[in-house]
């Protein structure tokens, strides 16, 4: 179920009041023959993004969903959707963030 807020077509969020909202450019982003990786599938994914870089970040996110690439990259091509012969290839990669939380166990007085 999707949000109100978010646009249908690009996914980005919206909030009434703001500046009206306009999608990003679209994206065609996929993993290449000679990647490790690649898994038969040659159609490339539409992605809306800012920039390249934005595009590679956000289909790797979608393409690695559960594994979460630990130790490897992944290599992409990205070209704009209306100019499919200028391509850029990216190597992405996921980094583990620490999160510390603390909870207080019992109070400490004075001796």
């Amino acid at each position: 179920m999707g949000s109100r807020f978010a646009c249908p077509n690009c996914g980005e969020y919206r909030f009434p009041g703001f500046k009206p909202h306009r999608c990003p450019p679209q994206w065609r982003v996929r993993v290449p023959e000679d990647c490790e990786l690649y898994s038969g599938v040659e159609e490339a994914n539409t992605v809306y993004a800012r920039d390249a870089e934005q595009a590679a970040e956000k289909f790797t996110e979608q393409w690695d969903f559960d594994d979460m690439l630990t130790s490897e990259t992944l290599t992409v091509e990205v070209a704009p959707l209306l100019d499919p012969d200028t391509t850029q290839r990216f190597t992405v990669g996921c980094e583990w963030l620490p999160h510390y939380s603390a909870r207080i166990v019992k109070d400490v007085k004075d001796e």
